[in-house]
């Protein structure tokens, strides 16, 4: 498996850290046109957003249990 195909399927997942992401990025920079429209371009960006986004519906769906 390719270093760039490992690490989009830890994008994919969730499961890439700050510098795998970066370097996700940056090893797209240098794909030919036609192999980086096969990409999702979602994947091609930081999750930050993504990961506290899911942290808040879970400590929603906590409260709501917890009566708060």
């Amino acid at each position: 498996m390719s270093r760039l195909t490992d690490l989009l399927e830890k994008r994919k997942a969730l499961t890439a850290n700050v510098w795998e992401e970066e370097e996700l990025i940056n090893l797209a920079k240098n794909l030919p046109k036609d192999e980086l429209d096969k990409i999702e371009p979602e994947l091609l960006t930081y999750s930050n957003g993504k990961r506290l986004d899911d942290i808040f519906a879970k400590l929603d769906e906590l409260g709501k249990k917890l009566g708060v």
